[in-house]
């Protein structure tokens, strides 16, 4: 249930509808430029405070809000339950909280590694400073998300979060043995479990790109040679829509209109035209899908 209403939330947030509940509005702000390629810095101690400022602070209690200049001043540790101890307590005060957030980003830069092993290096690194009283992980994990669009791709970075969240008991797992004090900060076998999670990343992207790569081959040639302008751009995007994008938030009318460039008579003249091909899913705003017959009918 919590799952399936994390999911309506960030859908609510990706068509900015107001909500009571829209706590993921600066996470999904954050993560659509990362997909807009546009330069978010992770460059200094203060970007990191910045990224915290847009992505979480709307949604942290008043009892953990921030009371340093940059970062907390207190104690902060994780509490395990079943024991009653903490597993890990973050640094402090705020002075070495700085100077450990400074010496990550140096690592980052100049440390002669290659960089995927320093980007998972300073996961670690920026879990273990623990700089907030709370979204220390919503942080960290969108701070490795840009490092590996930078890196790689975008694709690669947004996948790596899909991944992790899907393989949550053996990401925790990995930062449980790294910490351990018998493994006297040895971090190999944690930047090898990362890896082996962003590779896992990578190869669902190839699982599920080249089919739908093949089936937009498939669509192209057949639209094209069977309908006029107009027609094929509207089928087109719905396809387009069905197979690439998120069915929580589907083109609506009136983005129809402004990408074709046709006013609402037009659209709706085209959709009694076809209307054998679509599916109506939603009235306020009106939302159509392309109907799964007529995609298998070419794909297949």
């Amino acid at each position: 249930d919590v799952y399936k209403r994390q999911k309506q939330e960030i859908a609510h947030a990706l068509n900015n509808q107001a909500s009571d509940f829209l706590k993921f509005r600066g996470l999904v702000d954050q993560y659509k430029e990362i997909e807009l390629n546009k330069k978010i810095k992770v460059d200094n101690v203060r970007d990191i405070r910045a990224i915290y400022d847009k992505l979480v602070s709307n949604e942290i209690n008043e009892q953990d809000k921030l009371d340093g200049e940059l970062f907390r001043k207190n104690f902060v540790g994780v509490h395990d339950g079943s024991t009653n101890k903490y597993i890990h307590v973050g640094l402090q005060p705020e002075t070495k909280i700085v100077e450990y957030i400074g010496e990550m980003l140096t690592f980052l830069k100049y440390f002669d590694a290659p960089q995927p092993f320093k980007i998972m290096a300073s996961h670690y690194m920026f879990e273990y400073i623990h700089p907030f009283y709370d979204g220390n992980g919503r942080v960290g994990r969108f701070i490795i998300a840009k490092l590996l669009s930078d890196y790689y791709d975008n694709y690669t970075a947004l996948t790596f979060s899909y991944v992790i969240n899907r393989n949550k008991s053996k990401y925790y797992k990995a930062f449980m043995t790294a910490s351990n004090h018998l493994n006297c900060g040895d971090l190999t076998e944690f930047i090898d479990t990362m890896l082996e999670l962003l590779i896992a990343g990578q190869e669902r992207i190839l699982d599920e790109l080249i089919p739908k790569m093949d089936a937009t081959e498939k669509l192209t040639l057949y639209l094209t040679s069977h309908y006029k302008k107009i027609d094929y751009e509207f089928l087109y995007l719905l396809s387009m829509d069905k197979l690439f994008g998120n069915k929580r938030n589907r083109l609506t009318l009136i983005d129809l209109e402004n990408i074709l460039g046709v006013g609402r008579v037009k659209i709706n003249n085209t959709i009694k035209k076809f209307g054998n091909y679509l599916v109506k899913i939603k009235s306020r705003p009106t939302i159509y899908e392309i109907s799964d017959e007529f995609l298998n009918s070419i794909i297949k």
